[in-house]
């Protein structure tokens, strides 16, 4: 079953009580925002793309972490599809950081993000960090300190895009 009508119906129902943008988080539903937003006047977000176009301009070689490992398939596809349309040649490392996803669940943040740092203090040589999952955004400073270069998460992209779009700072 299309999950295209259940967003678009979300999307009318959004712009039907004053939307001015809207910024969807689970990039398992990518297909159905590209579909449900055609035609709509207002800024409508994939979770993931704002990210992969800022690490795009930062560098081609693209560190990317995990703590739910089937994110990592989806948006290494999503990297690829952007820099084949731009020409652009890429590599992904992608990296899934066994026991965050369940300390957090268990309520430990700390080990959550300590494990994402590590994870990224130990991969070398890539330009850009970046969290598949909004989930991670907690670990952001942590990971940028330990791994000493830019680290991307997908909610902070998704933000300044949503406000550039709408004209805010």
């Amino acid at each position: 079953m299309s999950l295209a009508p259940r967003f678009s119906a979300l999307l009318r129902y959004s712009l039907d009580t004053g939307a001015d943008g809207i910024l969807f988080t689970c990039s398992s539903f990518g297909l159905a925002v590209e579909s449900a937003r055609t035609g709509i006047d207002i800024p409508v977000l994939k979770p993931n793309e704002a990210m992969i176009e800022e690490a795009l301009e930062i560098g081609r070689k693209i560190l990317l972490v995990a703590t739910f490992k089937p994110a990592l398939a989806p948006i290494m596809r999503e990297f690829d599809e952007l820099a084949s349309s731009r020409g652009a040649a890429i590599a992904v490392t992608p990296i899934f950081v066994d026991g965050a996803l369940d300390a957090l669940k268990g309520g430990d943040r700390q080990t959550h993000d300590q494990l994402i740092a590590q994870a990224c203090a130990d991969g070398s040589g890539d330009d850009v960090i970046c969290f598949a999952q909004f989930s991670m955004t907690s670990a952001h400073a942590a990971a940028e300190l330990t791994s000493r270069r830019p680290t991307l998460t997908t909610t902070d992209s998704a933000v300044k895009r949503l406000k550039a779009l709408l004209g805010q700072s």
